[in-house]
């Protein structure tokens, strides 16, 4: 699950009104909202319990542990955090609102999935795995090859957005024939070089493959949203301990994967 953050959430009037902590409050409840489908709903043991919370830091010197903790001073006058009334600060500046049991976090519903949305693309998922895994399952032999030819291609073809066309660029690679200025069909061997050569080729996701400008444009010219859909292809891969010969290749073939899923979706 990811919360969905505005990049101008530090910038926001509301934000500037509650300061560092109340900005650390708001995106604990919009973690344990998103986390736990609760349609922006925090209970009130909850949202207390927020107070304890990655507020303090712990410095290990040779005589000892010092615990230091968050508090405020206007120059003439401290207060630590207990001698704040943080939720009440949350309702004034309108980031949270007072329903029964709790709080509801203002406008939640507009910006972050609903309980219903997750579970309906949860289900949607488990049953195109399902079927996924039932297809190959009938003839893998053919699934290896489709699987290496369909690697073959997006490695090798180039599909940065012009300015003049905003379409892909087809460069023609070993074995293929180029018979569409948008498609690239590869003939004779589906295979092209041997897998245990691309094997070597192949790696794992490099330190300073970063979300670019560049990346981030391909991303935006596709409709696609930014930088929610990078986190989740970084992780994705990461976790998977995925081996490309060209990642950017990766992330142009994720982008046209997540463009047809929302196709279908709105469809």
């Amino acid at each position: 699950m990811w919360v969905k953050l505005d990049d101008g959430f530090a910038d926001h009037p509301k934000i500037a009104r509650v300061g560092a902590i109340g900005a650390w409050l708001q995106v604990q409840a919009l973690c344990y909202a998103n986390r736990n489908l609760t349609d922006g709903f925090v209970p009130d043991g909850i949202a207390r319990s927020f107070l304890s919370r990655g507020v303090t830091r712990l410095e290990h010197r040779e005589q000892g542990t010092l615990i230091w903790t968050l508090g405020e001073h206007n120059g003439m006058q401290g207060l630590d955090l207990p001698d704040v009334d943080w939720l009440a600060i949350m309702v004034a500046a309108r980031l949270w609102e007072v329903v029964d049991g709790g709080y509801l976090i203002h406008d939640y519903r507009d910006y972050q999935p609903s309980k219903a949305e997750v579970l309906r693309d949860r289900s949607r998922h488990a049953k195109n795995q399902q079927t996924y895994r039932a297809r190959h399952a009938k003839n893998p032999e053919i699934s290896r090859e489709a699987a290496e030819r369909d690697r073959l291609v997006t490695d090798h073809v180039t599909d940065e957005l012009s300015p003049r066309d905003h379409g892909p660029v087809p460069v023609p690679v070993p074995g293929s024939v180029l018979r569409d200025p948008n498609r690239l069909v590869v003939v004779g061997d589906p295979k092209g070089e041997s897998r245990a050569r691309r094997a070597q080729r192949s790696h794992p996701w490099p330190d300073d493959f970063q979300l670019t400008e560049a990346r981030r444009a391909v991303a935006i010219s596709a409709g696609v949203e930014m930088p929610w859909e990078w986190n989740k292809f970084k992780d994705h891969h990461q976790a998977k301990g995925s081996r490309f010969v060209n990642w950017d290749a990766a992330w142009r073939t994720w982008l046209r994967h997540c463009v047809d899923f929302q196709s279908r979706r709105q469809g």
